[in-house]
């Protein structure tokens, strides 16, 4: 009986030193998710003001908000900071659209790029300037004597369904030269419009659950990985389903007819989620959306490859938000600067 309680004192003693050990070095605001910010209020997660637009619940038009996290400096390069809440402002245009306000009539002599895409067009997360299409902007300015006029109409939550009915209602009329459209691998279970309600449900249920957990810091840790990892695994499993991964490429194939019809050049932008590179569980999924797209000769630029060269975890804006960081974006905007002429002559050509 003696040898049983001083195994016990001694497991008992093990696990006080751990939970210690972790109060002490892990710093628990890096768990707590992202808060929206918007006049004064602060919700975890998501949202300010929204409005039913292009079949999809999207931001309000005219407004300012804010993403604040712990734990890290959005936009930047690396996962960690100095635990200081940081916050990245986005102002949003009169169309809804996080970029300036442009005339609706093209100027003569003026070849004009319309972006459609997610979030990670959209730039959550990353500061002003530092997205992949600021930076383009920016490069069209310098070295093609302001005859490129960019336009970022990309979207939190779209896909290449909501992307077409943007372009119907929105975009056409702006009578776009060359259509660049961002696509994602959570393009493929956004085709099930229930879908991402829930996964945004579940995480903000799991969250509050952990929260919950008071008696231990660690435990407490371990629950939400465990959580998050199964969560992760589900939405995997949902987005290497073949017959949605056909359905969303076969959406995305309409897409580039709608376009090409106006006489624009259509463009996709691959773009997948950033994930342990390692065990890439979306390697099929790209490779069977490049067989489609060169089986119809609809261009593609598939940034993956770039991306790859650094740890996934190096890319993300935060570690509970796994939206493309400052560096991400850099890398993309290179990628795509090297296929920009080629581009601009795809534009001509469907042009005349």
């Amino acid at each position: 009986m003696t040898e049983w309680l001083k195994r016990l004192a001694l497991v008992v003693a093990s696990l006080l030193l751990l939970e210690g050990g972790f109060r002490l070095l892990y710093d628990e605001r890096e768990s707590f998710p992202r808060m929206a910010v918007f006049e004064g209020k602060a919700i975890p997660w998501c949202c300010p003001p929204m409005v039913e637009k292009y079949g999809l619940t999207v931001f309000a038009p005219s407004i300012r908000f804010e993403h604040c996290y712990f734990g890290s400096d959005p936009g930047e390069a690396g996962p960690r900071g100095d635990g200081a809440a940081r916050c990245v402002a986005y102002h949003l245009n009169r169309g809804g659209f996080r970029d300036t306000d442009h005339p609706l009539a093209k100027p003569p002599g003026r070849t004009r790029i319309i972006l459609l895409g997610d979030s990670f067009s959209f730039g959550e997360g990353v500061r002003d300037g530092r997205t992949f299409f600021d930076r383009l902007v920016a490069h069209s300015s310098r070295d093609h004597a302001g005859s490129v006029e960019w336009i970022n109409m990309a979207l939190s939550g779209m896909d290449a369904v909501t992307s077409r009915n943007l372009f119907r209602e929105t975009a056409a009329a702006y009578r776009p030269d060359l259509v660049i459209f961002q696509w994602n691998t959570n393009d493929i279970d956004a085709a099930d419009p229930e879908h991402m309600k829930n996964i945004g449900r579940d995480y903000a249920r799991m969250v509050g659950d952990a929260q919950r957990i008071r008696w231990s810091a660690l435990y407490r840790y371990v629950w939400l990985s465990l959580h998050r990892l199964a969560l992760s695994r589900r939405m995997i499993e949902m987005q290497t389903d073949p017959e949605r991964m056909r359905a969303s490429f076969d959406q995305v194939a309409e897409l580039a007819r709608e376009v090409e019809a106006r006489s624009a050049g259509f463009v996709v932008l691959i773009f997948p989620e950033l994930v342990a590179f390692d065990t890439y569980p979306y390697r099929e999924v790209v490779d069977a959306l490049e067989r489609f797209l060169d089986e119809r000769d609809i261009a593609y630029l598939d940034v993956l490859p770039a991306l790859m060269q650094h740890p996934a975890a190096d890319l993300w804006v935060h570690p509970t938000d796994h939206h493309p960081n400052a560096l991400a974006h850099r890398l993309v905007f290179r990628e795509m600067k090297s296929h920009l002429d080629a581009w601009l002559e795809r534009a001509a050509h469907h042009g005349t």
